[in-house]
């Protein structure tokens, strides 16, 4: 797992490559990326983050890109347990 900050995403994920967003993109196209929210709420995200990332576990990709939450409340936490299965 790679962890991103801000939904900095300027590429396309490649078929071996899932990228996980906190909300949905507004240009962004790809099979291969996915978003956890609408509107990028926190609670909707801890909700969906790894129900997905298991979900994804389970298909071919090589990677997983997942943007870091708001570093507040809820998202620290999130934040935290991201940064423990990137080890």
């Amino acid at each position: 797992i790679d962890i991103i900050e801000n939904g900095q995403v300027d590429w396309v994920a490649s078929e071996d490559e899932a990228v996980i967003l906190n909300k949905k993109p507004d240009t962004l196209d790809s099979d291969h990326v996915y978003w956890l929210s609408e509107n990028g709420d926190l609670g909707e995200i801890a909700r969906n983050l790894f129900d997905l990332i298991q979900k994804l576990d389970g298909r071919a990709y090589r990677k997983l890109t997942v943007e870091a939450a708001q570093n507040e409340a809820v998202g620290a936490a999130i934040n935290d347990r991201l940064r423990r299965a990137a080890r």
